[in-house]
C-alpha cells in the first residue's frame, strides 16, 4: 500500500513514462520549501503533478484552524477531482514542506491526456482511489478514536526506532509545537498540552530537552495492536 496509516503519509510513485509525457505539456513550477503555494478558495483551473519534493494539504475553518488531509510526494497528482468535475476552487490549502518542483496541466491539456493516454489515465484514477482510502481511514480515525488515541498513534507514526535513549526510550524523527501536533490530529493546542502532560504522568512517555520520547515497550504493543486491528477491520 502506497499509504503510511499512522499518519495518512503519502509515499513516492516513481513513473518514468509518466513523467517524461507531462514533462512535455505542463507548465514547470519551482516551489521553495516552507511556500504556501495554493490557498483555499483560489481559483483553480488545473490539474498538479508533483515531479519532485513533499507538499502538506490541509483545510481552514472560518476560525482559521487547521487540519491536514494529506502529504504527498513525488508521483502524486491533486486537483484531480476539481479538474475532472469542472470546478474552478480549490478546498484546500497546499504548502511546499521542502524544495519542491511541479508539473502544471492546463484544462484543456487536461482532456487530451484523458482522451490519449492510458499511462496517464490509470495513473490519475490510482491517486484518487489512494485518497479515499485515505479518507476512510480518517474518518475511523476521528470517529472512533479519542483525542487521547489520536495523539498516541501520531506520537507512534513519528518514532524513529534507531535512536533509543537508555535502553528503553524512543526519540522522535521530528520535533512540532503542541499546536502543529493538534493540527495533525484535529485537536486544540490546549488539548495537546494537557495529553502529553496525561501521557507523562502515567510513564508513557517522557520530555528531554523539550523533546518527547515514548516507552519502546509500549510503542511496540500499540502498533502490533493497531495493525492487528487494521487487518481485521480492512481484510488485509
Amino acid at each position: 500500500m502506497d499509504i503510511n496509516v499512522f499518519n495518512l503519509h503519502f509515499k513516492e510513485r516513481v513513473n518514468t513514462e509518466l513523467e517524461d509525457l507531462l514533462a512535455k505539456r505542463a507548465e514547470i513550477l519551482k516551489i521553495p520549501h516552507k511556500t504556501t503555494f495554493l490557498h483555499q478558495y483560489e481559483d483553480f483551473h488545473s490539474l498538479y503533478f508533483i515531479r519532485k519534493g513533499t507538499t502538506c494539504h490541509y483545510m481552514l475553518d472560518e476560525t482559521g484552524v487547521e487540519k491536514i488531509l494529506y502529504t504527498l510526494n513525488r508521483g502524486w497528482f491533486f486537483g484531480d477531482i476539481a479538474a475532472i468535475l469542472n470546478i474552478n476552487y480549490t478546498s484546500l490549502s497546499s504548502f511546499a514542506e521542502e524544495d519542491t518542483i511541479i508539473y502544471k496541466l492546463s484544462s484543456v491539456q487536461f482532456r487530451e491526456l484523458m482522451d490519449t493516454s492510458k499511462v496517464f489515465r490509470d495513473s490519475l484514477m490510482s491517486c484518487i482511489c489512494y485518497k479515499l482510502i485515505s479518507l476512510r481511514y480518517e474518518i475511523e480515525n476521528l470517529v472512533f478514536n479519542s483525542t487521547r488515541n489520536r495523539l498516541i498513534r501520531y506520537l507512534c507514526m513519528n518514532v524513529d526506532q534507531t535512536d533509543i535513549e537508555d535502553g528503553k526510550w524512543l526519540n522522535q524523527k521530528s520535533r512540532k509545537t503542541h499546536y502543529e501536533i493538534g493540527i495533525v490530529i484535529g485537536a486544540t493546542r490546549v488539548s495537546v498540552s494537557r495529553l502529553i502532560s496525561d501521557l507523562r504522568n502515567e510513564g508513557i512517555i517522557r520530555i528531554v530537552n523539550n523533546g518527547i520520547q515514548i516507552s519502546k515497550d509500549f510503542y511496540a504493543e500499540t502498533v502490533e495492536s493497531f495493525v492487528h486491528n487494521i487487518r481485521l477491520t480492512h481484510g488485509g
